[in-house]
Order: structure tokens, then C-alpha cells, then sequence
């Protein structure tokens, strides 16, 4: 059996890819420090911006109505540290929910974790806990 998957990453709105190794290589090549200060307020800031970053790439990948069904595997690319990880987790059920309509299953992968859901699926990580409307 072949399972139709489509791929996202959310992350911090204006950030690319890879943008930070290039100003590190740019610092180094110029005699500059390569590893910068990344201060608590960062990781704070980024960790406040996760739900919004779930639910935009979800809605934009609802919004391409795919023909027939499919999983959904979302890369969550913000890092924390830690410091929110009980809110971002509790953030990823309401921010699934309304893709389940539009996808067989809904996974997000952050850290070195899977967290996934899916209309059929009875075994839920705690991350997930069941919601009454499904």
C-alpha cells in the first residue's frame, strides 16, 4: 500500500533556511566570532511565535484542497530550548484540528520527536489527548 504524504515546515515568519550558516561563514571568513549570543528573550520570542507558525502552514496546505486523501507531515522548525516546550505541545491539538477534516493523519515533527494524529488512529502520544469532536 503506498500512502499519499505531503510535507511542510512552519517556522518563524520571514526566516529562511540555512540563512543563519551563511552569516556564520560570512563572520568567519571576515575573522569574526561564528557562534553569536542567542539571549533567554530569543528563545522566548521564537517559542511565542510556534502556534502561529502550526496554524499558518496548516491553513495553507488546507487551502490547496488536495484531490483525494492524504497524510500531512508538518517539520515544526523552531528551536526553544526547552523553555516552552509544555505550551508549544499543548498548542499543536487546537492547530491540528481543523486539518483533520482535510487529512487522513496529522504529524508534526520538532525535536527529536514525532507527534502524530490521525481520524483512525487509537493510540495517541500525551501530546495529543483525545478531543471530544473527533
Amino acid at each position: 500500500m503506498i500512502e499519499r504524504v505531503e510535507c511542510a515546515e512552519a517556522d518563524i515568519l520571514g526566516r529562511r533556511r540555512g540563512d543563519e550558516y551563511r552569516e556564520a561563514e560570512k563572520r568567519n571568513a571576515g575573522g569574526g566570532p561564528v557562534v553569536v549570543d542567542d539571549p533567554l528573550e530569543d528563545w522566548v520570542s521564537r517559542a511565542d511565535q510556534a502556534p502561529a507558525a502550526l496554524s499558518a502552514v496548516i491553513a495553507t496546505k488546507i487551502g490547496k484542497r488536495y484531490a483525494g486523501r492524504a497524510s500531512l507531515l508538518i517539520n515544526l522548525n523552531i528551536s526553544e530550548f526547552g523553555i516552552r516546550q509544555t505550551e508549544i505541545e499543548a498548542a499543536m491539538t487546537p492547530a491540528v484540528v481543523p486539518a483533520l477534516a482535510c487529512f487522513e493523519r496529522v504529524w508534526i515533527l520538532w525535536k527529536a520527536s514525532s507527534m502524530g494524529r490521525g481520524l483512525h488512529e487509537q493510540r495517541l502520544p500525551a501530546a495529543f489527548p483525545t478531543v471530544s469532536n473527533f
